[in-house]
């Protein structure tokens, strides 16, 4: 019976998490499309520090999008103890 729940908990972890993927997609979308998109005026700064700002945001945001999605395909490792120790134990 614990071997077949250790292998459920395990083939479950593997799966994808979509939360994750759908997100990264959703921030890289939105870059592309204020970058693409066709007012030209909506995002302009005043000065150049605002624009590095700006623009160092935009590059920020598309690298948090490209690793929400490879942590969502990336299986998670939990590793199970195989002999879990007693709880009444006093061993340290």
């Amino acid at each position: 019976m614990d071997k077949d729940w250790n292998e459920r908990f395990e083939r479950d972890q593997n799966k994808p998490r979509h939360w994750r993927i759908v997100v990264g997609l959703l921030l890289i979308a939105v870059e592309a499309k204020n970058h693409i998109g066709p007012d030209p005026n909506l995002l302009t700064a005043d000065n150049p520090s605002q624009q590095l700002g700006m623009h160092v945001v935009a590059v920020l945001l598309v690298a948090l999008g490209c690793w929400l999605i490879y942590s969502g395909f990336k299986p998670k490792t939990v590793r199970i103890p195989k002999d879990p120790p007693d709880v009444g134990s006093t061993n340290i």
